[in-house]
């Protein structure tokens, strides 16, 4: 086994820009740890070779089966903050470059072709993350209510230094924040409303979209020929969306903007087992070309249906029709709104499961021994430590036929 390992260090320091090697150097030591050191000796093997993939996985960023590897190990270690961070980091990739046919260790990604292969991938770090949620959640029952309560309670100016300094420069998160932040301290409005046809161009009323409507795309005449007088703005448009129920908003005795959370008996689920990844998660560019793109559409509707009615609106056609027309124009509005509560609401709840994933660790966690079940619960593929040396001779014949990345 000693003979393997230095092996496998030999091949990994040979060649440093290949993912690969370096992984299967993890995965021998993995094996080593689990079939010849005692449980209360793991701990410094793993958190060496925790090291180790750390910097891989900063060198090849672009490896999905490194980033999961990564994250498992994390979580054997009891670091669960950085195991969740790398699950959210590896959901987050864009094109990965892997996992390809040459499997570390063979046959430990199921599927013939790449989308199933990746797909294989993404099962196994949903369970990961749904482990993360347990230990999560077994926390935070153990926590008192005082101190509950801290964690329900967010300052927005907390929320951006967080996005700034966590995520890379530019991240749509810290700049939608910091235009929040802008908007409602000049305006002290959450609530606004967006053209169509002028993305980024808002409106703190209605009757000023209206406004902004005929005056600049006169074509859409169909807006003033079909509203109806008694849908002002005192007719309640906003988006419908029942997450504005759990929240309130804020000022404390700095005059800093709080999301405070309403305390349930559900609280935990409702905040974080719906909470998506932030690859899932929409940046506010995103939202309003949504809704802008769905205002046209019911606009281009409105249109249609009016072509094919008389211009009486007195007529029996036209009172036909008229609800379905009124039922369009509340749609138009509806989609219009935004409200900036529902775009930060998702932001503060990764923020808040970042959080308690970071109070998780630490303590016991993070030096109690570590056992078998430990490391064979998270990675079944390294449990049989007798054939380390066939996954050895395996790599090998992977190595005639790979491709380094």
């Amino acid at each position: 086994m000693k003979l393997a390992s230095q092996k496998a260090k030999d091949l990994a320091t040979s060649r440093p820009n290949s993912c690969r090697a370096q992984l299967f150097c993890a995965h021998v030591k993995l094996q080593f740890a689990l079939g010849h050191v005692k449980a209360t000796g793991r701990r410094s093997i793993l958190v060496r070779i925790r090291d180790d993939m750390n910097e891989a996985a900063k060198r090849f960023d672009g490896s999905l089966v490194l980033a999961m590897f990564h994250a498992k190990l994390c979580f054997v270690l009891g670091f669960y903050e950085a195991a969740h961070l790398e699950c959210l980091r590896a959901f987050g990739l864009k094109q990965p470059v892997d996992p390809k046919l040459e499997d570390v260790p063979p046959g430990s990604v199921n599927g013939g072709v790449y989308d199933d292969r990746l797909s294989s991938i993404y099962q196994d770090l949903s369970r990961l993350k749904h482990r993360l949620l347990l230990v999560a959640k077994a926390h935070w029952c153990l926590m008192t209510s005082e101190k509950q309560d801290g964690f329900l309670s967010v300052g927005l100016d907390e929320l951006h230094k967080y996005y700034d300094e966590v995520y890379e420069d530019g991240h749509w998160a810290t700049r939608t924040i910091s235009d929040v932040l802008t908007s409602v301290k000049k305006t002290g409005s959450w609530r606004f409303w967006i053209s169509p046809y002028c993305i980024g161009k808002s409106f703190r009323m209605q009757h000023s979209l209206l406004e902004h409507m005929y005056s600049k795309h006169p074509a859409e005449k169909v807006l003033r020929s079909v509203l109806d007088p008694k849908l002002s703005d005192d007719t309640d448009t906003s988006m419908d969306d029942n997450s504005l129920d759990e929240i309130s908003v804020c000022k404390d005795s700095e005059d800093h903007y709080l999301f405070q959370f309403n305390k349930t008996d559900n609280i935990f689920e409702r905040l974080f087992c719906s909470t998506p990844s932030r690859t899932d998660a929409k940046s506010f560019a995103e939202i309003q070309e949504d809704k802008c793109k769905e205002g046209k559409e019911i606009l281009q509707k409105l249109k249609q249906i009016l072509k094919n009615l008389p211009t009486n609106k007195l007529s029996a056609e036209y009172d036909k029709a008229r609800p379905e027309i009124q039922c369009l124009l509340r749609d138009f509005f509806t989609t219009s709104a935004l409200d900036y509560r529902i775009v930060v609401l998702t932001l503060v709840k990764s923020f808040l499961l970042t959080k308690l994933m970071k109070s998780s660790s630490g303590g016991d966690a993070t030096s109690k021994s570590i056992d078998n079940d430990d490391i064979n619960s998270i990675f079944p593929e390294v449990a049989v430590v007798r054939y380390v040396h066939k996954l050895f001779l395996s790599f090998f014949w992977i190595y005639l036929v790979w491709f380094f990345y």
